[in-house]
């Protein structure tokens, strides 16, 4: 699949599009973002869970509540935040597939190739990286 391939059209209407990293790479990611806003970065991703009382919990609370967007049991789901986090899952690296709608939850952080992931079973938040081919979702926000 080329950069930036779309997620299919199926599910991008309600969860939005699935990118590779080399969309969201500071010398692309202007062109992704509209106008006063950006891609995070991974200091915006730890702002945003220490805010929320830390990685261990900040995931639920940026969690669409119930099980029309996460599978069950959509572990302490508040939403909170208001962040209204959906599990869109990702787009494989190697197959080009797409795994884990229902399950998880991958936003890309524009500084390294790191996303900020949540899942169904549990209340935390992870900043892993992840192969720069990989598709995950993009969250901007404002510039400051």
């Amino acid at each position: 699949m080329p950069h930036g391939a779309l997620f299919p059209v199926a599910n991008k209407n309600v969860y939005g599009a699935i990118y590779n990293w080399y969309t969201v790479d500071p010398n692309s990611a202007k062109k992704l973002a509209p106008t006063g806003w950006r891609v995070p970065t991974v200091a915006d991703w730890n702002i945003l869970c220490n805010t929320l009382g830390g990685w261990k919990i900040a995931g639920g609370k940026m969690k669409a509540v119930g099980t029309t967007y996460w599978n069950f049991p959509n572990t302490n789901a508040t939403n909170e935040s208001g962040f209204t986090a959906l599990a869109a899952g990702f787009r494989n690296e190697t197959d080009g597939a797409f795994y884990g709608l229902g399950k998880y939850a991958y936003w890309w952080s524009s500084d390294t190739s790191k996303a900020l992931h949540i899942f169904y079973t549990d209340s935390s938040a992870i900043n892993g990286p992840y192969s720069k081919v990989s598709g995950n979702g993009v969250r901007c926000v404002r510039d400051y």
